[in-house]
């Protein structure tokens, strides 16, 4: 039998749960009997947890079996100051184990302090190094034993690929007496491959005097879960030492009247830099963005995590309440979310700093292509704008001949001036398109300059043909019908 009850509040975790099984029961925790406590609290970047244990076997307290008591205090600590700093852990064990019947007793109580500093490499992985201090006081012998550990390990972490390296030193000393009972060099190597829905490790082990070898395998096929393990222990004396497990878990969702399971939404707000919609290891978002979904609010981190409060199951609204200037969402907000009762939904919102193009359609009188102080701009002209997947927007120039893009993502663009919108008579001095890249919060200027159609001037000349005329008359009549012929203009 098991009962277990849990409270969430928030960052917030109570649970407590009590385990009962008889003699007969065909589980691992056969004839046993226990209480276990657990409170945790924990954000992004700190976590803290304290469990308390209370466990013993004889259940229906036969006096012919040794009734063994045991009592276990754990605390964790851990903390991490920001994306590329190291996480600090510490942690402590003090546990007790006390056995009384008609077999000689047992008094053993054990205290152990663990500390790890983990220091992350790129997109790479990890590497940390740790140490871990303990002492087991045994009162029926009088004795007191110390054990030191020393280590470091190294890990890699790809996307369907794990791999680690580990090294470590191992001691233990007489504490009454000084004397250093033994030492040994552990190290270590394995490897997991995580491709859905399957999971295999591979490890092995060298201890002083053994070779372990280990090999795990895990697979979820609908509600069902299979895992097996094997661990092989080939002795320097030639011994070797075989054991398996395997396990199956059934995994299923029941229904219980009047009692309403809340669900949870948590996140990354983060800026695309490579705008591959996707959030890459390397991508953080703004810290302290307010997100509201339904009647609740979240804030982002520094590395732009967000979690709301356990809600209700149903259908929720979530928005940014208010972006920095220059930034936008390269997503469809608001955006509907749909809670389901114990799950939690997980959520990546791409954000991206945005760029402008501006500039001016002038009147080019000077026909030069530049924009010169005494020039002024043409109002009501038509600019027309294409990205790389053929999106076009336009706008009509101010009374100044001024025009801008605003809140464009980065990459590649188009501008073009319409020349049918161009005052009468007015052709481009300048290039009618221009191609450009933007990148992120850049500002380009693309001017379009403008003049009149250049006019021609052709004059008609009238010559006298009147007969008897002399030459000199013929001359001075040519003259005067050039002096009174009116020009045509051609525009």
């Amino acid at each position: 039998m098991r009962i277990a009850s849990e409270l969430r509040m928030g960052d917030f975790l109570l649970s407590a749960q009590f385990v009962r099984a008889g003699p007969a029961f065909a589980g691992d925790r056969r004839d046993e009997q226990g209480i276990a406590i657990f409170q945790t609290f924990s954000t992004t970047n700190f976590s803290v947890w304290l469990s308390l244990e209370r466990t013993r076997n004889n259940v229906k307290s036969d006096p012919l079996q040794q009734t063994l008591t045991r009592q276990e205090t754990r605390a964790f600590f851990s903390l991490k100051l920001s994306e590329f700093s190291p996480t600090f852990r510490l942690s402590t064990v003090y546990s007790t184990l006390v056995g009384t019947g008609p077999l000689p007793p047992t008094d053993l109580a054990r205290f152990a302090l663990t500390a790890q500093a983990i220091q992350p490499i790129g997109t790479l992985g990890d590497i940390s190094v740790f140490t871990e201090q303990a002492r087991l006081i045994n009162a029926i012998a009088g004795t007191e034993t110390g054990f030191g550990t020393v280590g470091s390990e190294f890990s890699i972490k790809l996307t369907e690929l794990r791999a680690s390296l580990g090294f470590g030193h191992r001691s233990a000393v007489d504490l009454l007496s000084g004397t250093l009972l033994n030492q040994s060099l552990v190290t270590s190597a394995g490897m997991e491959l995580l491709r859905r829905p399957f999971g295999v490790r591979f490890s092995w082990t060298r201890f002083t005097d053994r070779f372990s070898v280990s090999t795990a395998l895990q697979a979820r096929l609908g509600i069902a879960t299979l895992f097996s393990s094997a661990l092989i222990d080939f002795l320097d004396s030639g011994a070797k030492e075989f054991s398996f497990a395997l396990a199956v878990a059934l995994q299923f969702d029941a229904t219980i009247p009047f009692i309403v399971i809340n669900g949870r939404v948590e996140g990354f707000v983060f800026m695309d830099t490579n705008s591959n919609g996707q959030r890459d290891p390397n991508e953080v978002g703004p810290k302290n963005l307010i997100l509201t979904l339904g009647n609740e609010k979240a804030r982002t981190d520094e590395r732009g995590f967000f979690r709301f409060p356990p809600m209700e199951p149903g259908t929720y609204e979530l928005k940014i309440e208010k972006l920095p200037t220059g930034i936008i969402v390269k997503t469809v907000l608001p955006q509907k979310v749909r809670i389901v009762a114990g799950q939690t939904v997980k959520l990546e919102i791409p954000l991206a700093l945005v760029a402008v193009i501006e500039g001016v359609v002038f009147h080019d009188e000077n026909r030069n292509g530049q924009v010169d102080s005494i020039e002024q701009g043409l109002g009501f002209v038509r600019v027309f704008l294409t990205d790389a997947t053929g999106k076009t927007r336009d706008q009509r120039t101010d009374s100044e001949g001024r025009f801008a893009f605003s809140e464009l993502l980065p990459g590649k663009y188009t501008g073009a001036l319409d020349v049918r919108s161009l005052p009468q008579d007015f052709v481009p001095t300048t290039p009618a398109e221009v191609a450009v890249e933007l990148k992120a919060q850049e500002r380009i200027t693309v001017n379009f300059g403008a003049a009149e159609r250049p006019r021609t001037v052709k004059r008609s000349h009238f010559l006298s043909t009147r007969a008897g005329a002399t030459a000199s008359e013929s001359d001075r009549n040519t003259q005067a019908q050039r002096s009174l012929s009116t020009p045509q203009l051609d525009k």
